[in-house]
C-alpha cells in the first residue's frame, strides 16, 4: 500500500511530510519504507485531538495531521 502521509512535522522554518509504502503494523507502531528499505516507526502517543488539530507522537516527534 502506497500513501502520501497526511501527517507532517512542523519545525521552525520547515515542515516534512513523507511519501512511503506502508509495510505493516505491530501494535501502535508501523513499518514503512521504499523497496527493500524498511523502518519501524514507534508511536509513543497515538492520534489525539488538540483543539481543532489531530496530533500524534512518532519516534519522539509530534506530528500534526494535515488536510
Amino acid at each position: 500500500m502506497r500513501f502520501r502521509s497526511p501527517w507532517e512535522r512542523n519545525k521552525e522554518g520547515k515542515s516534512v511530510d513523507l511519501n512511503i509504502e506502508l509495510k505493516g503494523f505491530n501494535g501502535d507502531n508501523f513499518d514503512a519504507g521504499v523497496s527493500v528499505v524498511r523502518s519501524t516507526f514507534v508511536v509513543s502517543k497515538p492520534p489525539y485531538r488538540d483543539g481543532r488539530d489531530w496530533k500524534m507522537v512518532v519516534d519522539g516527534v509530534e506530528l500534526t495531521k494535515v488536510e
